[in-house]
């Protein structure tokens, strides 16, 4: 029991004082939630395919059939002309993996061959048991809605970049993609004294500004 209580006054000490100091309970929280971050933030990317916009469904195809080679099952005769690349098959094989996820981009909606594709990407997923995730264009305008940058005037909607605030706490923030005034962004972030970013990937620019 003693050594109980000893443990839990050094980690009492050590994490807020006896809860004197609450920069020290700000300090630990702080690198809890960093720590956290690098598993439910982070997506390390082992493997980058590009593939031509007129090759898409053709790719898409490859796959599944190098999935119904790994099963074991019966090729279908129209797609049969298809010959998988050693490319192809590891990205098969890394679909069969457990909780993998496909995601589709908005732009897929307006491709020419979206009902082949959204076909082929169905037998994909049955084979390899993968999860589907939809990214919808709606996406940003209900996140502007709900950090309350949107409103019924137009010429009335806050400008956070004009307020000269100290800190800044970005959340899957890409500049060079998702801001419209880029220049102004970055002569605010870096004006800033301090910003914290969380970000699924890495980003050469967010590198420059954030202190975490």
């Amino acid at each position: 029991m003693k050594q109980l209580l000893k443990i839990k006054f050094i980690f009492d000490y050590l994490t807020s004082n006896h809860s004197k100091n609450w920069q020290l309970i700000i300090f630990w929280i702080l690198m809890f939630e960093l720590l956290a971050s690098l598993f439910d933030y982070n997506f390390f990317i082992t493997e980058i395919h590009l593939t031509s916009i007129n090759q898409f469904s053709h790719q898409l195809a490859s796959i599944l059939v190098a999935l119904l080679t790994l099963n074991k099952q019966k090729i279908p005769k129209n797609l049969t002309p298809f010959k998988p690349t050693s490319a192809q098959f590891n990205i098969a094989k890394e679909l069969q993996r457990k909780d993998s996820t496909i995601i589709l981009g908005s732009h897929l909606l307006n491709f020419k061959d979206y009902a082949l594709c959204v076909q082929l990407i169905d037998h994909i997923s049955q084979l390899a048991n993968s999860g589907i995730l939809n990214v919808s264009l709606a996406n940003n305008s209900v996140a502007a809605h709900l950090s309350g940058m949107l409103s019924n005037q137009t010429d009335a909607i806050p400008n956070i970049l004009d307020q000269g605030l100290k800190t800044y706490i970005l959340f899957d923030l890409y500049p060079e993609y998702d801001c419209l005034m880029l220049d102004k962004t970055l002569s605010a972030l870096e004006a800033s004294d301090f910003v914290l970013s969380f970000n699924s990937f890495e980003n050469s620019v967010i590198d420059q500004y954030a202190n975490i």
